[in-house]
């Protein structure tokens, strides 16, 4: 996008991941944290596909093609630094469902109209990556599609063989329920207005043991 105010090209590049850890004699998931890295890119001219694949590169693989400048990997390092891998943990956090109401789902990018499932995971990503800023919990991955219980297959990269990592189901399930999207003005001024795109979201935390729900 064009920023009326300084003339640049803006792009915007974001990424989530899951920071995977198992027991590797029985393969059962212990936890996953899962961390997100967001770029932003700016140019006097249109931005380039190489400008993008460029800026990327950098952001994963250091300035320099040196892999100790990356920001991405200095992130990751620091939330494995003080992290205390436990043999078990209580109370799995995890989303399990999530419905998106038919009149937000008529204003969503043509991508994601036509791939639903990869907003569900988009959304249920964005939330679990923020709750894991400010608590200390322990997160089963989210696919929608895929029943809990099953498997999450994983290779390394210097591997062919591919493990099979055996999700549980969380103690505390997660329901969410993405409602209508609304536009609001935030900042205007002789050149351009600038406007919030807000979507209210509907989260449910239940406890299926206790057949409750904690809050909402």
């Amino acid at each position: 996008e064009k920023s009326y105010n300084s003339g640049q090209e803006i792009g915007f590049y974001e990424a989530y991941f899951n920071i995977i850890i198992y027991d590797f004699n029985n393969r059962n998931l212990l936890t996953s944290i899962p961390v997100s890295v967001h770029l932003t890119i700016s140019r006097p001219n249109k931005i380039s596909t190489q400008d993008i694949l460029s800026e990327i590169k950098k952001l994963y693989f250091g300035e320099g093609n040196r892999i100790e400048n990356s920001l991405f990997f200095e992130d990751i390092q620091n939330k494995l630094k003080n992290l205390k891998i436990k043999r078990k943990y209580t109370n799995k956090v995890g989303v399990t469902k999530t419905f998106i109401e038919s009149d937000a789902k008529k204003i969503l990018p043509s991508y994601f109209k036509n791939n639903l499932n990869a907003y569900k995971n988009y959304v249920s990503q964005v939330l679990l990556t923020n709750l894991s800023k400010h608590n200390d919990l322990a997160f089963v991955p989210y696919n929608e599609g895929e029943l809990y219980g099953k498997t999450l297959k994983l290779r390394f990269v210097n591997q062919r063989l591919i493990h099979n990592v055996y999700l549980p189901d969380p103690d505390i399930h997660i329901y969410l329920k993405i409602m209508n999207f609304k536009n609001v003005l935030a900042e205007e001024n002789a050149s351009e207005k600038l406007f919030y795109y807000a979507s209210y979201i509907n989260v449910k935390f239940i406890q299926p043991e206790l057949y409750e729900m904690n809050t909402e």
